[in-house]
């Protein structure tokens, strides 16, 4: 049971996620989704390329879990999540350096 329409997330997405991704619950994307943890990004690489973009962040549940979302938000539509897991440190300090080239500083 989603706890918002903030954003959309299929059935199929959310079990991919759930399987994939260490059990990555609905009640962890929604409070990531509306916790970030700073900047949102846009993913430029050539495989991951969609019309609209990707646009992903790390956000913190309620219990301190990172989660990394990435989405993509068609026009006239809410936000429609393609992904969530818990970030590897690589990425946390990927993340970390980007928001520091936006001037943006955060402890992760």
């Amino acid at each position: 049971n989603q706890k918002n329409d903030a954003y959309n997330i299929s059935p199929k997405t959310e079990k991919k996620i759930e399987r994939k991704h260490n059990s990555i619950s609905l009640d962890d994307i929604y409070y990531a989704f509306h916790n970030p943890l700073g900047g949102i990004f846009d993913d430029n690489r050539p495989e991951h390329k969609t019309e609209p973009p990707t646009r992903w962040f790390i956000g913190e549940t309620e219990y301190g879990r990172k989660v990394k979302i990435a989405y993509i938000w068609p026009p006239g539509e809410k936000p429609r999540i393609k992904t969530a897991y818990e970030p590897k440190q690589p990425t946390l300090e990927y993340y970390k350096y980007i928001n520091k080239l936006k001037g943006i500083e955060i402890d992760i």
